[in-house]
């Protein structure tokens, strides 16, 4: 006959092995650091960010090869190149090579005059004419490049070159044999833009292999003895090395924590069938933690499982506490209905602790508030629900360690003691001279100083400097956005001659408004008219008489042709440029206008602010990051103040004794302040992670605290209670302990906190375990 035991244990494991099969087919774990980025406080700035994310921006790589002769770099760089152009991986490769400007050449030239920023009606009149034909004279006799010579008798007045030095930035790399080159000469200079999205990471690290396969194949057949280096620059570039980093982390960090915890379980309870007994319920809650946060955000960010392992040091004390009471004279029934009170009221607190992340704007967060809290819970209803189901029966544990457990029991009520380190910890933080709280958002992220370094070089070097000021506008059209941007030129010149700024880049300089190529249009001449005038104007130069009816026929051509857009520079290296300041996204067309040397940024500002328009937005990447930063940190310190206010209520009304919870609330609210001084001593910045750990800390120190005071008559009940606290917090520190050494800062700030944290908590409730000094002296 099956007993109620067996029932409860087949039932558990049908429904885990069906969670299992869910999770396995159905969780989509990523890893791109951006998604525990905020989402934006405005509808630009979110417009702005996921264009960062999923737009040209994104998908843009930069190349370098080094590590041999220029000659043989500039044949490297020809030949990768060609290779990538071949591949489906790119929709475009530049490096400077003339020969594939032929497109761009085309069209630019085609469209000319309703392109060039300087058209104007005196430049048809005779004496004009006259003076563009001399230099055009002096052109063809000069080095000017063949494909230049060629148009000059097309282009008198030289549109296409005002053109082409508009869109090429005196930024542009320096050329050795034909391709681009960084300023020293040692790296040949690449730029490739992807058909998969910048954080398609799957796409993207095959994408990684084909370039780095290229570049060893290239190396062979150039056979030579060169040691040619490729160097990569991008998001992509960095997502997908985050990526690596972090699973590589948390790969040895779950082996390494679960390792050391067998070992520790095993040293104390010498007994695998303990040992399994503890994963049943931690196992539980991982797998219910994973499959509540994908079934609200759609997926599972790998730090967040990362953070999910650390629950080995906080779930498993729940079954700790129940299979270190095991004796021979108590049933498990018996010892879950001393013991779950204590246990029920840790979990419910601590939970309560983490729902302040839940409403936290920053994703990041909230999946770890929403995995803390399933997780936590799932694992104490599991130990209280379905473990004693599965303890063999007549099974006991004899405590080890017994002189320590002496020491502690010993140990006299330290109060004042504790007041004067609350007092000093407060007094340090207060009064430091040291920076408290991180406001670089960029510390977030696991690439070492060298990769950023070589990302801000290579981007100076082919003239895509980081830029941190620009203004944004909106508009339902692509028209629209280019008008909006026209009306402002004006007062940016203003700015510039000020010296506010300077100087600016925007799409309106490289592809006027319809309407402004209309105006243009009506300011090119007639036919006959410049004939006329051109025949004048020839007077005295070695020109024969027909040479310029190519002139006139483009000039009538661009009288009537139909305006321009971006469309028209699909798949060219102009697109690159106009796609990252003109961007279509949710029905929006976003324009972009990036500021250089911007001296005061409240100028503009107010300069914005004038516009009376809530499509403009003026934005300081630096002071946006940092006030994003400041206003989600600040939101979480709220959060987590009415978390504390809810779990000292729900203290105060389930154990109905004041200084108990004085007392409980005292450890945990002294090992928190002691947990910040020393991380501030240890030159922690604060950032919002380590205040997420700071939730873990509060849990960890309920957890000891209430263990702590939880009256039991028997000496060998406090005993084991003590002996289960000492494993339960070795435990969390070596598992905290190691994921302080990861390089992830994320999860380096996670670990460190609640190291710290779970120590002083231990410290700081022994020292206030009041209740045990109480009966010790009325035993005695």
């Amino acid at each position: 006959m099956i007993t109620r035991n067996q029932i409860v244990s087949l039932l558990w494991a049908s429904i885990f092995s069906i969670g299992c099969w869910i999770a396995l087919h159905s969780t989509q774990i990523r890893t791109e650091l951006t998604l525990l980025m905020p989402t934006g406080s405005g509808v630009t700035q979110q417009l702005l960010i996921n264009h960062m994310r999923e737009g040209t921006t994104s998908r843009l790589i930069l190349l370098g090869l080094t590590g041999a002769h220029q000659d043989i770099l500039a044949q490297a760089s020809q030949r990768l190149a060609n290779e990538l152009r071949k591949s489906q991986s790119f929709s475009s490769v530049h490096n400077g090579d003339i020969k594939y400007f032929q497109k761009d050449s085309n069209l630019l030239f085609k469209y000319r005059y309703l392109l060039s920023p300087q058209l104007t009606a005196e430049q048809f009149h005779e004496s004009q004419l006259h003076t563009a034909l001399r230099n055009r004279l002096r052109d063809v006799s000069s080095i000017m490049p063949p494909f230049m010579k060629n148009r000059a008798t097309s282009d008198i007045t030289g549109e296409f070159l005002k053109i082409l030095k508009r869109s090429t930035s005196s930024n542009t790399p320096h050329r050795h044999n034909g391709v681009w080159f960084s300023s020293n000469g040692d790296v040949a200079l690449l730029t490739a833009e992807t058909t998969a999205s910048g954080f398609d990471l799957d796409a993207q690290e095959q994408i990684q292999q084909e370039l780095m396969d290229t570049v060893a194949t290239i190396k062979a057949n150039l056979g030579h003895k060169n040691h040619i280096e490729l160097l990569r620059t991008g998001p992509s570039v960095f997502a997908v090395k985050s990526r690596k980093t972090i699973k590589e982390e948390a790969q040895w960090l779950s082996i390494l924590a679960i390792g050391l915890v067998i070992t520790l379980l095993f040293v104390n309870y010498r007994s695998f069938t303990l040992i399994g007994l503890t994963v049943i319920p931690l196992a539980s809650g991982l797998l219910v933690g994973t499959l509540i946060v994908t079934s609200v955000f759609g997926y599972v960010h790998g730090i967040t499982l990362a953070f999910g392992t650390t629950l080995i040091g906080v779930a498993i004390d729940y079954p700790v506490h129940v299979l270190s009471h095991l004796t021979p004279q108590r049933s498990v029934f018996q010892i879950l209905r001393s013991l779950w009170p204590v246990i029920g009221l840790g979990a419910f607190t601590t939970a309560l602790g983490y729902c302040a992340m839940l409403f936290s704007g920053f994703p990041g967060l909230s999946q770890l508030g929403l995995f803390a809290i399933a997780g936590l819970l799932t694992s104490a209803f599991v130990t209280r629900l379905v473990l004693p189901s599965m303890i063999p029966t007549g099974l006991a544990v004899s405590p080890i360690g017994l002189p320590l457990i002496s020491f502690i029991q010993r140990l006299p009520n330290m109060t004042v003691l504790i007041l004067m380190i609350i007092m000093m910890a407060t007094g340090y933080l207060l009064w430091s001279p040291k920076a408290f709280w991180e406001q670089n958002i960029a510390s977030l992220s696991p690439l070492s100083q060298e990769t950023k370094d070589r990302d801000t070089w290579m981007r100076k070097e082919v003239g895509a400097p980081a830029v941190r000021d620009l203004i944004v506008l909106t508009g339902p059209s692509e028209e629209e956005v280019l008008r909006k941007s026209e009306e402002l030129i004006p007062q940016l010149e203003d700015q510039k001659h000020r010296g506010v700024i300077t100087g600016y880049e925007m799409a309106a300089q490289y592809l006027p408004s319809i309407k402004t190529q209309h105006i243009r249009q009506a300011l090119l001449p007639d036919s006959p008219l410049l004939r006329d005038r051109l025949e004048k104007a020839q007077k005295g130069l070695p020109f024969k008489q027909d040479i310029f009816e190519p002139f006139i026929h483009d000039i009538h051509t661009a009288k009537h042709q139909e305006p321009v857009n971006s469309l028209v520079f699909t798949g060219t290296s102009f697109s690159l440029k106009l796609n990252s300041l003109l961007f279509q996204q949710d029905q929006q067309w976003i324009g972009v206008i990036y500021l250089q040397g911007v001296t005061d940024r409240s100028q503009l500002s107010t300069l914005v602010k004038k516009q009376n328009d809530e499509d403009w937005y003026y934005l300081d990447l630096k002071h946006e990051a940092e006030h994003i930063l400041t206003t989600y940190r600040d939101e979480v310190v709220r959060f987590l103040s009415f978390g504390a206010i809810a779990i000292i209520l729900t203290l105060i009304i389930r154990l109905r004794s004041r200084p108990l919870v004085l007392r409980i609330v005292g450890s945990v609210a002294t090992s928190v302040v002691t947990s910040l001084g020393l991380l501030h001593l240890f030159d922690e910045r604060i950032s919002l992670f380590h205040l997420s750990s700071l939730l873990l800390v509060i849990g960890i120190g309920l957890d000891y605290a209430l263990f702590f005071h939880h009256h039991q008559q028997e000496p060998e009940s406090r005993v084991r209670t003590i002996w289960a606290i000492l494993i339960c917090s070795t435990t969390t520190i070596m598992v905290f302990g190691l994921l302080a050494f990861s390089q992830t800062p994320v999860l380096h700030s996670i670990g460190l906190t609640a190291a710290i944290g779970a120590l002083c908590c231990l410290i700081f409730s022994t020292l206030l375990s009041q209740p045990f000094s109480k009966e010790r002296r009325t035993n005695s």
